[in-house]
């Protein structure tokens, strides 16, 4: 009997030794998985030092990580127009013969202005044909000598400083946008977005696109921009609560891993960081940092860089 068990015990030894040698593999694999899900680096590349001054003179501030609400967005395409609630077609109030045409596309007209002087078929006398509205001369079709039918446009005024953007909505985002919600307007050349919200979104569909029109208005007191413009609508289709989140400018990419540096006494120390939502100003933080943590943001590239030359100097 005594014989059996001791059988039995090498026996089952021998098996859990195939077991264990059959799961080593896994076993690195899945220490390397979570190696790279957290970034561990080497303890001497860890992190560096970087003295006060050159911090303090680096576009460098310290942050805390917290809980953030984080914008999703709906990209939408789309143009500027004219306003047409600001666009006046001038047409004369008899018919006769144009004897002065005063004004020219891209002229600034005011209330009241005289645009042309036009002599009347009846009454053969001149009479001036004046602008509703201040604005701007957009489209002119009168010339001195011509002949001015009665109902033909002889001008186009339209007031630039509020203009229309409208983007195009396709069936799969129909339930995302709503009158009132924000949008940012992104225009090639300006630094900075345009702030608005929907003013109207169309219940009819364009018969050709199969879209709706989604419509902003947009004020421009500098008149700096202009109709036929392409644009881009960024509008807020949600907004999730997120626990921990950090500034996107404090996130930077080193060795393949997203890192975000953090002070450590008198050194600088880089956390790898599993990331989530980011909305462009802040990101979600998955794993890597905790709660109430300090970290570096802003002109990060510098630190960035400091890490890869400790990096390059280890390899070395």
């Amino acid at each position: 009997m005594r014989h059996r068990y001791l059988h039995f015990f090498f026996r089952s030894l021998l098996v859990l030794g195939v077991l264990l040698n059959a799961a080593l593999p896994w076993v690195a694999a899945v220490s390397e998985e979570l190696e790279d899900a957290h970034g561990s680096y080497h303890e001497e590349d860890a992190s560096f030092e970087f003295s006060e001054e050159v911090l303090a003179d680096s576009g460098l501030s310290i942050a805390t990580a917290a809980s953030q609400r984080i914008p999703q967005y709906l990209l939408l395409n789309g143009r500027l127009l004219p306003n047409e609630n600001r666009t006046i077609h001038v047409v004369p109030r008899f018919p006769g013969a144009i004897r002065e045409s005063r004004k020219h596309v891209g002229d600034s007209v005011e209330k009241g202005e005289i645009l042309a002087v036009i002599e009347s078929n009846q009454s053969l006398q001149p009479y001036e044909l004046r602008s509703p509205l201040s604005g701007t001369v957009v489209k002119r079709h009168a010339s001195a000598g011509e002949f001015a039918a009665e109902g033909k446009d002889l001008f186009l005024v339209t007031d630039l400083s509020e203009l229309w953007a409208d983007f195009f909505l396709f069936p799969g985002d129909f339930g995302t946008v709503k009158k009132g919600q924000r949008v940012l307007i992104l225009i090639e050349h300006r630094p900075e977005p345009v702030t608005s919200e929907v003013a109207f979104v169309s219940a009819v569909l364009d018969e050709a696109t199969q879209s709706k029109v989604v419509r902003a208005e947009v004020r421009t007191p500098n008149e700096d921009l202009y109709p036929g413009q392409f644009i881009t609508g960024k509008i807020i289709a949600s907004e999730d609560e997120v626990p921990l989140a950090v500034e996107a400018a404090a996130i930077q990419k080193l060795d393949g891993k997203s890192v975000v540096f953090v002070p450590d006494g008198n050194r600088v120390a880089r956390r790898a960081v599993v990331t989530g939502k980011s909305d462009g100003r802040y990101t979600e933080i998955l794993s890597g940092l905790s709660a109430d943590a300090h970290y570096y943001t802003g002109n990060t590239f510098i630190l960035r860089a400091e890490a890869e030359k400790g990096t390059a100097t280890h390899e070395d």
